[in-house]
């Protein structure tokens, strides 16, 4: 079996474990500027990292949300431009 993409994948090492938020934002902000049509920005990590990350793209009354346990994978959605508290959650799936 091979992993075949239909978009490049890059791996940003300056966006590994402990990165803040704000940073992983601006970096989304940069790829999301001009995306092609039915691109997806997938993020793989460890918590609280991603519990974090999800919780800044969430607006404040959705931030006690939907949990993000080990293993747990949450999709985020926008209706305009990747921002702070501006998320909705589509969908969760846990283990």
């Amino acid at each position: 079996m091979t992993f075949d993409p239909p978009a490049p994948v890059q791996e940003r090492r300056s966006l590994g474990g402990g990165v803040d938020p704000t940073t992983l934002a601006c970096v989304v902000g940069e790829e999301t500027q001009k995306p092609p049509e039915g691109a997806a920005l997938l993020f793989i990590g460890h918590q609280p990292d991603l519990g974090n990350l999800s919780g800044f793209f969430l607006p404040a009354d959705a931030k006690d949300g939907p949990p993000f346990p080990a293993g747990g994978v949450v999709a985020l959605e926008f209706e305009g431009p990747v921002a702070a508290a501006c998320g909705k959650v589509v969908w969760t799936w846990t283990p």
